[in-house]
């Protein structure tokens, strides 16, 4: 017989001859790995990132606030430490958040989008945001009357 394919001679009564039997399992498999990735839940799409960034926006604020009301009490390498911490963890958030934010406008209209990610990314977002107008307030208010009594 010949391979109904490419025309080359086959052995016995087989359709496809060994090339495009290969061949054909091969795009078969591929076709088998794009179902299993479309099948991947479309809510929980940067779900991770969504979240870290509310812990981080969470834990940002709750640092924030503790350096505002102490932080005249503090000596001036711990307030240092900490501001350089709320700083990056607040950086982190909102970046984190952004990326959240941004994989549910990727989405087309009509189509199932990740809500959940784009609700955290806001909130974690809002969070460092927040954080970040007390640690410029601290930056204003405390830090010189630290400087002053520091000479």
């Amino acid at each position: 017989m010949f391979c109904a394919k490419c025309g080359k001679v086959t052995f016995g009564n087989e359709e496809l001859c060994e090339e495009c039997k290969a061949a054909a399992n091969s795009v078969e498999a591929v076709k088998a790995s794009e179902s299993d990735t479309n099948k991947t839940n479309v809510t929980m799409l940067s779900f991770g990132k969504a979240l870290a960034s509310i812990i981080m926006g969470f834990g940002v604020f709750i640092i924030s606030n503790v350096l505002n009301s102490t932080g005249a009490r503090m000596n001036l390498a711990a307030m240092i430490c900490m501001l350089i911490i709320d700083v990056a963890v607040t950086v982190l958030a909102i970046v984190f958040g952004a990326k959240a934010i941004h994989t549910y406008s990727t989405f087309k209209s009509g189509t199932k989008k990740p809500l959940p990610a784009f609700i955290l990314g806001i909130i974690g977002v809002i969070l460092a945001g927040i954080a970040t107008v007390i640690i410029l307030v601290f930056l204003c208010v405390e830090l010189p009357e630290i400087a002053a009594a520091l000479q």
